[in-house]
């Protein structure tokens, strides 16, 4: 690629110390989630299985929906996040500006307060609700106590995620300075802290609602945290914004911002909905069984992920910079990877799951066809992500959003006609379904622009603008 197709403040940076350093960041992160995924998996499991132990099987499906909510409101922050991540990467792959700096802070704090602003809105709007919403029918309970129960905690939670999306700004900031162990530190003392909080209310006798209000406070308190920490990390302060500033900043990100925001919204109806499908047509009994064949495979999910999240930035960074021998050495590599997890997690699933459940919960699940279809979902789910964090980083967006849009749009009546014929596994089987054709579509995609970067060479510096 001609380096003359770059911004000017990008030229005379050395490729050579930029790629050394975005391989060290990386290997720091891999090394970090790593080590995040190893210890907070047994904290994970050591949690289900206490509050599996401690609920009824009706509380313990409703733990279970309610903590679904945690995956679900974790991509809801309406795209800005992500974009926010994509032109935090793109100026910081010039370190040397202050200016740049300078306006990276503006970027930041200008989101962060029209989050503030949107959250505490919603927030009110929900508590205003509450009374007026039929719990008992949409979590299909016909405890009266439990359904009170129900609307308390579940208004409670959805406070906490909404006001949780304002401070998970800061771990979009640390991916974008590569600082990704800072993320998965604080990954780790949200497993930790959870857990022995719930152990503390557990060993109290404590009561559902309980149980779910120590979960989420403690959430909540480990994100602010994490914002703080990453404003001393940046030596920035909650400074004024002008409000032409903040318009501006808000109107440039909102074109980006709309698609990403499609793309999480269809990708939550897609991913996060069938435990409450399931739950709908077969019961909360058999939505907490499906809720740990599922978390079985969002393991394998969860581990892959956490490794492929730092290459995101990176990837912005040297597309920004015309590094693509780098982009490319770091695809292949991801997708050997991708091979070697799921080739061996999904082995270890579909021929030992049921005891690895019973001896994790206590619970007897024997469904096979639920064991498989979960594990082809499970390998398709890990193929697509190996490109669409290539892809989300250069900002190629609109392929994405039509196929995502159109799966989420077949998902919700594919998944109720299937679910009413096969059960739990065919909840399963739409979503496998639904998205095949984005796997097809990014794999062609992504090995399209690999083959002739120059061409996105405008696009990917675009972010700053």
């Amino acid at each position: 690629m001609d380096r003359n197709d770059l911004e000017p403040a990008h030229r005379g940076i050395d490729p050579r110390s930029r790629a050394a350093f975005r391989s060290k960041a990386l290997a720091l992160g891999f090394f970090s989630r790593g080590i995040a995924v190893l210890i907070r998996m047994p904290f994970f499991l050591l949690l289900t299985a206490l509050v599996a132990r401690h609920l009824s099987p009706e509380e313990f499906g409703l733990w279970v929906v309610l903590y679904s909510f945690v995956e679900l409101f974790a991509v809801m922050d309406l795209g800005f996040g992500l974009t926010l991540r994509n032109r935090l990467a793109a100026l910081h792959s010039d370190r040397s500006d202050r200016l740049k700096d300078h306006r990276a802070q503006d970027e930041f704090l200008s989101i962060f307060y029209a989050f503030l602003a949107f959250s505490s809105l919603i927030i009110l709007i929900v508590c205003v609700l509450k009374p007026l919403i039929p719990w008992g029918a949409i979590f299909k309970t016909a405890d009266p106590a439990l359904a009170q129960q129900a609307g308390s905690a579940a208004t409670f939670v959805i406070a906490v995620l909404i006001l949780n999306l304002t401070f998970m700004l800061s771990q979009a900031g640390f991916f974008a300075y590569q600082e990704t162990h800072w993320v998965s530190a604080f990954d780790l003392l949200k497993a930790i802290s959870t857990f022995v909080a719930v152990w503390a209310v557990i060993s109290l006798r404590g009561s559902f609602s309980s149980v779910v209000w120590a979960f989420y406070a403690v959430l909540l308190f480990t994100s602010v945290s994490c914002l703080a920490t990453f404003l001393l990390r940046r030596s920035w302060k909650f400074a004024k914004v002008e409000w032409a500033d903040l318009v501006r900043s808000l109107k440039s990100a909102t074109p980006t911002s709309f698609k990403f925001a499609l793309m999480q919204v269809a990708g939550a109806i897609i991913f996060y909905t069938h435990t409450y499908i399931v739950s709908y047509t077969a019961g909360m009994s058999a939505a907490g069984d499906y809720g740990l064949v599922q978390r079985l495979f969002l393991l394998l999910n969860g581990i892959h992920f956490f490794l492929l999240t730092p290459l995101w930035s990176a990837y912005t960074e040297a597309a920004a910079l015309g590094d693509w021998q780098w982009v490319r050495k770091q695809m292949r590599w991801s997708l050997l990877y991708t091979a070697i997890v799921y080739g061996l997690g999904v082995g270890l699933f579909l021929a030992a799951g049921p005891k690895i459940i019973l001896i994790w919960t206590g619970k007897s699940i024997h469904q096979p066809g639920l064991y498989m279809v979960l594990g082809a979902w499970a390998i398709v789910y890990g193929w697509i992500n190996c490109f669409s964090v290539f892809l989300n980083a250069l900002n190629c967006l609109d392929r994405q959003v039509q196929f995502l849009v159109g799966g989420a749009i077949l998902n919700l009546p594919l998944a109720f006609f299937l679910g009413s014929k096969l059960g739990s596994p065919g909840v399963a089987l739409a979503g496998l379904l639904v998205v095949l054709p984005l796997a097809v579509s990014d794999t062609i995609q992504s090995f399209k622009i690999l083959g002739q970067p120059g061409q996105t060479a405008r696009q990917a510096v675009t972010v700053m603008e």
